[in-house]
C-alpha cells in the first residue's frame, strides 16, 4: 500500500492554521472591543452621563455577543460538514477494503491454478516433478520458461496479472482515501477547537454584558432617584409658594379656600394605597390584581370603611376642596375638567401615589401641578 504524501499530523496543523486565521480575522473586532470594555473604555460615547455611556457599552456588547453567536453557529456547521465528509470517505474506504480482500482471494486462487498448470505441463513433457521443483534448477530454466509461456498462452497469467493490477489500483485508491480522511479529521479538529474559542469569547462577552447591565441598572436607579428628588423638591417649593400667599400653582391663580378639618383617616388611606405599589394598571379594575386610578381610591378608602363611586369625577364632587398649601396625607389630587380624567392620593413630602395608565403599575411619584390640575379634595 502506498504511503500518503501528506501525513495526518501535518494535515491537521495546516487545517488548524488555515481555519484559525479565518476565525481570528472574523472575531478580531470582537476581541478588540472586548479588551476595550474590559479596560473600562467604550468606542462609543453617546453621552457624557454614566447612563448614556453604559447604554452605549451595553448596546455594543449585545451586538458583539450576537455576532459571536452567529460565528459559533457557522463554525458548528463547518464541523458538521467535515464530519459528514469523513463519514463518506470512511464508507468508501470500507468498500475499498472489501474489494481488495475479494480480489486478493481471486489472485491467490489463480496463482495456485497457475502453479498447478505449470507443474502439469512440465510433467506431461516427461520430467520427474517429484525430484525438483519447476524453477529451482538452472538446468531446467529453459524448460520452465517454455512451460510458463505455454500457460500464459492459455491466458491464466493474463488473468493473474489483471487481478494484481486491480489490487495495486485499489491500494492506491485506499491510500488516497486515507489521506482524504486525515484531512477531513483535521478539519473537524480545527473547527472544534475554533468553536471552543468562539464559545469562550461569547461567554466572556456575555459576562461583561451582564456586568454592564448591572452597572446600568444601578446608574439608572440613581439617576431616577435624583430626578424624583428634584421633582419632589420642586413640588414642595410650589406648595411653599402657595402657602406664602403667591396664590397659585402651575402658573394659575388659586381661589382662596378655607382648609377643611382633618379627616382623621388620611394616613390610613395613604398607607392602604401604598400597599398596592407594583400592581398593574387595569382599565376599569377595582381588585388587588389590577386597578385604574379611581379604582385605587375605591380600594384605599374601603380599607377605612368608606365606600366611593368608581369614577374620579364623582369622587371630586364628593370631596371638600383643600388648598394645596394645606395638603395632608390621604388628600386627593384631581386632573382634567371637574376631576374627570385622573386622580391620585397625596402621601406627604411632595409625593403622591397613583395608578397612571395602561402598561404601568401603581407607583409613587412627585405631585404634578399644571394646566390639567383641577384641585385637591379631602374625604
Amino acid at each position: 500500500m502506498l504511503v500518503p504524501k501528506t501525513s495526518p499530523s501535518k494535515t491537521l496543523a495546516q487545517a488548524q492554521r488555515s481555519l484559525f486565521r479565518g476565525v481570528r480575522l472574523s472575531l478580531a473586532p470582537l476581541l478588540v472591543a472586548s479588551t476595550l470594555v474590559a479596560s473600562g473604555f467604550s468606542s462609543q460615547q453617546v453621552s457624557a452621563s454614566p447612563v448614556g455611556s453604559l447604554q452605549a457599552q451595553a448596546q455594543q456588547l449585545a451586538a458583539q455577543v450576537f455576532s459571536a453567536n452567529a460565528k459559533i453557529s457557522a463554525l458548528a456547521e463547518q464541523y458538521n460538514g467535515a464530519l459528514y465528509e469523513k463519514q463518506q470517505i470512511d464508507a468508501q474506504i470500507s468498500q475499498t477494503v472489501k474489494q481488495i480482500a475479494s480480489d486478493r482471494e481471486a489472485v491467490s486462487a489463480n496463482q495456485l491454478l497457475l502453479q498447478r498448470a505449470a507443474i502439469n505441463a512440465y510433467v506431461n513433457n516427461g520430467a520427474n516433478g517429484a525430484s525438483a521443483s519447476l524453477f529451482s534448477s538452472a538446468d531446467n530454466s529453459a524448460v520452465a520458461a517454455s512451460v510458463y509461456h505455454q500457460v500464459a498462452a492459455n491466458k491464466i497469467a493474463d488473468a493473474v496479472s489483471g487481478f494484481t493490477t486491480a489490487v495495486d489500483q485499489l491500494n492506491v485508491r485506499q491510500s488516497t482515501l486515507a489521506s482524504q480522511r486525515a484531512q477531513a479529521a483535521a478539519k473537524m479538529s480545527a473547527a472544534s477547537v475554533a468553536r471552543q474559542q468562539a464559545n469562550q469569547l461569547s461567554a466572556e462577552l456575555s459576562s461583561q454584558l451582564a456586568g454592564v447591565k448591572g452597572q446600568l441598572a444601578a446608574a439608572l436607579a440613581a439617576e431616577q432617584a435624583a430626578q424624583a428628588a428634584a421633582a419632589a423638591a420642586s413640588a414642595r417649593r410650589q406648595l411653599e409658594n402657595a402657602g406664602s400667599g403667591s396664590g397659585g400653582y402651575g402658573g394659575f391663580a388659586q381661589t382662596p379656600i378655607v382648609p377643611p378639618p382633618s379627616s382623621g383617616h388620611g394616613s390610613s388611606v395613604a398607607s392602604a394605597a401604598e400597599a398596592y405599589l407594583g400592581v398593574p394598571y387595569v382599565w376599569g379594575g377595582t381588585s388587588p390584581g389590577g386597578m385604574d386610578c379611581s379604582g385605587l381610591l375605591v380600594l384605599a378608602f374601603s380599607a377605612v370603611g368608606i365606600s366611593l363611586p368608581h369614577y374620579s369625577g364623582a369622587q371630586f364632587a364628593i370631596g371638600t376642596p383643600v388648598p394645596v398649601s394645606s395638603l395632608q396625607p390621604g388628600d386627593l389630587l384631581f386632573y382634567g375638567p371637574g376631576g374627570s380624567e385622573h386622580v391620585s392620593i397625596y402621601l406627604g413630602g411632595g409625593m403622591m401615589v397613583e395608578a397612571p395608565h395602561t402598561g404601568a403599575v401603581v407607583r409613587n411619584v412627585p405631585i404634578r401641578f399644571g394646566y390639567d390640575f383641577a384641585g385637591a379634595r379631602r374625604i
